[in-house]
């Protein structure tokens, strides 16, 4: 399901799921991120958005079922945690922003 990415001879990879949409603004750093913690010796997967009732969902985040993060999706897994990469735009002003 996952394909290599790159791999390096400390054993650390960085594995990508085909359903990575490579246009999402955040695909570039999370990419870098990803060859961060490969280069340290660890196993990083890139993972889709993927609805909560997919059976894709049950292959890649079926340790979170009966959680309180069951039908959350992050972005990748190091080694056995998941994270979710947020990201930020600049200046920050004091004051409410329009959603």
């Amino acid at each position: 399901m996952f394909k290599i990415y790159k791999q390096y001879k400390n054993g650390g990879e960085i594995l990508i799921h085909p359903n990575v949409k490579k246009s999402d603004s955040d695909y570039k750093a999370l990419r870098t991120i990803a060859n961060n913690f490969a280069k340290r010796g660890k196993s990083v997967m890139l993972i889709p958005n993927t609805h909560f009732k997919s059976p894709t969902y049950t292959e890649i985040f079926g340790s979170l079922i009966g959680t309180v993060y069951e039908r959350k999706c992050p972005d990748m897994k190091v080694d056995d945690f998941f994270y979710e990469y947020e990201s930020y735009l600049s200046p920050f002003k004091y004051g409410k922003y329009p959603i």
